[in-house]
């Protein structure tokens, strides 16, 4: 039996790293959407105050973890507890100013928010270095970079490009002291941002800036070299100086959207289109081989290859299918029966290259590709013909098709098994599973529905939830602890296990110009809105139902109901089977049997997180770091996703979050004082370094000041401000962080601008100019005289309701008021040619959108050059 699993662990230390995860992600989530909800039982000041408090306590508790901590293990140790607190803190920090921003509708954007919020990161980050603070910087950093260069200016994204390349840097050369000398997370990342920052600049450096110099829309051929020449500094770097194979993988993926870049400047047609595909093709093989000859080179004793050698297979694979289905379809013109001869031929080549005696690494590699392009082709045939694949395109669907379907899917099965028996590589095994499931996932639904694109997949989910609970039951029967005999059936595991990580994104989470999702639970009722239920019907039936999607209402002993109830009880199910095989005391297996049943009926609503949740148990017997990083990266954006769940209020969500969140850290703390580490002995005494108590007190203190200097402020401008009426026209979106909202189109903004095109016209009729260079950029939406970003201020005039009406602008601070009101103005900036307000934005407690909907006026106060929507009116003027 195994004594150590994932990161050398025990299973219940690696339960209680799970478990402070858990707290972490749920209550930082929790506070984020509770903020959002915009309470309307408690008074600003008191949500304020109270979420400062929140937040003081938090810093308290955080220090006291520091000087235990501290005392307990050497400085250079990982500090769990502490580092996980103060990330918390990070967080709240966030929290505070959207909060302050939804109470007095400051009208900042939001990329101000997400600047500020980064910036005061970094004393934490400095003083309590780690990798999730640092990766919650640059995400900051990067969303505030990209809301700039979005609202404001199309050459902010060089910025992002130098921060990302400087936290590269830093966190190369630091890596120690952000306790990342083993992983190496943060370079990735950051390599990652970077290449990301620079595809960014480079799509706007040829959209804004060539087209602006050359007057036309185009694309600079030297603009790949911006990629092109970063790559290969990349490439030298870790291969010469600090060997890191994906980082090598991903320098090669920015080598081919270099050269990505280049093609489309040459390709003139068809046949300029497949001899370029071709090109990248060999361009991708060639750097595939090349790569595991490095990796063999660097460990010598390893006999399997890296699993991120696979996303260059995919790419490969891509490149392919995409060259011959153009040169087959298109340059040959040739029909669907085509692709069978293609795929039979590519399948006789690999399986002949399987074949050879004299075959290394390399023709395997080939052979896998062919394999999985050969299948393809023979999968896409088999649609075509036996599937009447082209009901995809509206046609009616036939009653004989049902028995083709079943006969199609069977043909597919027995190539990919012989596939799979020919090839022994254990990445193309994955694939090839992954490729039949997704046969199978096709052929399912072809079955059940008349396939078109307005009802597929949302009937019948036997399929999905049968998938989800064999891939569990096969990935913990093959992983179990000495099980050495099933090795020829991991690959099974692992393809469908991340098959099923897939196919879990719910359904809410799909964008809307998606023609289908890629799941569908078939109980969850994603269609009612949150106005329907809203968030002060507080009774315990109505929270239970709503949490749960209605599910416990409908629930019926079928088949359906029996095996979503299995999906959701998937983490209890699998703990209960791993704990056999540890040494755990009874009172801590009930505890946490307890705590995940809770879980599961809490979020009988939501099964991907409960799913997610199983696969993060099972994944302590797989020595793959990789797989629980892409498991916990999951976890964060299916929990951020629940966010925008709009059957599901943003209170109930927050209590929801926060109350697991409270009871996982129960169970973190539990198992931390049952399994303390060698290194936490409380023998040991290790000095306390005070400076870093000192700098968060101090911080701390004076980061509250100035918010609550911000808040008296605005609350005087609130009650002794000048009263400002402007006619509106509301729209219903939602905000991230900071809940519902309407979106105002002023009255107002449309005289400026009418005004403004009265003034231009009158002075294109004085002066009789000819088109130039200036204009044709114009034509084409550039303007080098666009004032986007430019201030200005309004003059107004108020009649006796205060209703104001435009008056004149001015490029300067008002001094002369002229013939309009005094005293007043309204300061505004230009984004592009248009004009905007302050608070362009009304945000209001979740539910209350029909009650806001009848808006016809905002009501403003003005003082002292400060500008605060105080709250709207309807059309006679009276508050709503």
């Amino acid at each position: 039996m195994n004594t150590t699993g994932l990161f050398n662990l025990s299973w219940q230390r690696y339960l209680n790293l799970l478990f402070l995860l858990l707290t972490v992600g749920f209550l930082t989530s929790g506070v984020v959407t509770l903020i959002a909800a915009n309470l309307d039982y408690f008074s600003d000041l008191a949500k304020i105050y109270g979420l400062q408090t929140l937040l003081v306590v938090t810093v308290v508790l955080g220090i006291y973890c520091f000087i235990r901590e501290s005392r307990r293990q050497a400085k250079e140790k990982l500090k769990w507890k502490t580092y996980s607190i103060f990330f918390v803190v990070s967080v709240l920090i966030g929290g505070l100013f959207a909060l302050v921003g939804q109470t007095y509708q400051t009208g900042a954007d939001v990329w101000q928010l997400f600047a500020v919020w980064t910036l005061c990161q970094l004393p934490f980050l400095l003083l309590f270095p780690n990798v999730a603070s640092a990766l919650l910087f640059a995400a900051t950093a990067n969303v505030a970079f990209y809301l700039f260069n979005e609202q404001n200016s199309y050459n902010s994204m060089c910025y992002a490009v130098l921060i990302n390349t400087g936290l590269l840097v830093i966190s190369e050369l630091f890596s120690k002291t952000f306790h990342d000398q083993h992983w190496r997370i943060l370079p990735k990342v950051f390599l990652v941002l970077t290449f990301a920052s620079l595809f960014g600049l480079i799509v706007i450096y040829d959209v804004y800036f060539y087209a602006y110099a050359w007057g036309e829309l185009g694309r600079s051929p030297l603009s790949s070299l911006l990629i092109a020449i970063p790559a290969l500094i990349t490439l030298y770097v870790y291969h010469k100086y600090r060997f890191d194979f994906i980082n090598l993988i991903i320098s090669v993926i920015a080598l081919l959207g270099a050269y990505c870049f280049l093609a489309s400047l040459l390709i003139r047609g068809v046949e300029e289109g497949v001899v370029l595909g071709l090109i990248g093709f060999i361009f991708t093989v060639m750097a595939i081989k090349w790569l595991v000859k490095l990796y063999k080179q660097e460990y010598p004793n390893n006999k399997k290859f890296h699993w991120a050698i696979s996303i260059l297979w995919m790419i490969a694979l891509l490149i392919a299918l995409v060259t011959i289905g153009v040169w087959l379809f298109f340059s040959l013109g040739l029909d669907a029966s085509s692709a069978f001869i293609v795929g039979i031929l590519l399948f006789g080549i690999a399986w002949s290259i399987t074949l050879n005696k004299d075959k290394n690494e390399y023709t395997t590699i080939l052979a896998g590709l062919f394999f999985l392009i050969a299948n393809s082709f023979l999968g896409f045939y088999l649609l075509v013909k036996f599937d009447d694949f082209f009901l995809l395109l509206g046609y009616e669907f036939s009653e004989d098709s049902n028995f083709a379907i079943f006969i199609s899917a069977l043909i597919f099965t027995v190539i990919i098994i012989v596939s799979y028996k020919l090839m022994p590589n254990s990445l193309v095994r994955i694939l090839l599973v992954t490729q039949l499931l997704v046969f199978w996932q096709v052929s399912y639904n072809l079955y059940f529905h008349s396939y078109s694109l307005n009802d597929i997949w949302f009937n019948n989910a036997w399929f999905n939830k049968i998938q989800l609970l064999i891939s569990i039951a096969l990935f913990y029967w093959v992983m179990r602890p000495n099980q050495s005999a099933r090795i020829h059936l991991k690959p099974i595991a692992w393809g469908t296990v991340l098959f099923s990580l897939w196919i879990s994104m719910p359904s809410y989470m799909v964008p809307s110009y998606m023609a289908f999702p890629l799941v569908d639970y078939g109980l969850i009722d994603t269609d009612v809105s949150s106005d329907v239920m809203p968030a002060d019907a507080m009774s315990i039936d109505n929270v239970l139902q709503v949490l749960s999607g209605q599910f416990w209402p409908h629930f019926q002993f079928d088949v359906s109901h029996i095996l979503y109830l299995l999906v959701c009880a998937l983490p209890l199910i699998v703990y209960a089977l791993m704990n056999k095989h540890s040494e755990s005391k009874h009172t801590e297996a009930v505890l946490i049997l307890l705590a995940l049943s809770l879980f599961a009926l809490g979020f009988v609503g939501i099964p991907v997180i409960l799913y997610l949740t199983a696969l993060l148990l099972l994944v302590y017997w797989t020595d793959s770091r990789a797989f629980f990083g892409l498991l916990v990266f999951a976890f964060v954006v299916y929990l951020g996703g629940f966010y925008y769940q709009l059957s599901i209020p943003l209170l109930y969500k927050g209590v929801l979050l926060v109350s697991f969140a409270v009871i996982f850290a129960i169970i973190a703390l539990f198992l931390h004082a049952r399994y303390k580490s060698p290194s936490q002995s409380p023998t040991e005494k290790h000095s306390v370094f005070k400076a870093p108590i000192w700098l968060v007190g101090v911080f701390v203190i004076a980061l509250l000041g100035a918010v609550n200097y911000k808040v008296q402020q605005f609350e005087d401008v609130l009650a002794t401000g000048k009263p400002v009426v402007l006619k509106i026209a509301p729209v219903d979106p939602r905000s991230l962080m900071q809940g519902d909202y309407m979106v105002l189109n002023y009255a107002i903004l449309s005289e400026i601008q009418q005004s403004q095109f009265l003034s231009e016209s009158n002075e294109s009729l004085e002066s009789n100019e000819s088109i130039d260079a200036g204009e044709a950029n114009e034509a084409i939406g550039i303007d080098e005289s666009s004032p986007s970003g430019k201030k200005a201020y309004i003059l107004v005039h108020l009649d006796k309701n205060h209703v104001a009406t435009f008056c004149e602008e001015q490029s300067e601070i008002p001094t002369d008021f002229k013939h309009c009101t005094p005293n007043v103005y309204l300061p505004i900036r230009y984004k592009g040619w248009l004009p905007e307000l302050p608070s362009q934005d009304y945000f209001f407690a979740e539910g209350k959108g029909e009650h806001y909907a009848q808006a016809e006026y905002a009501e403003y106060r003005f003082k002292d050059g400060i500008l605060l929507l105080a709250r709207l009116l309807d059309k006679d003027l009276k508050g709503l």
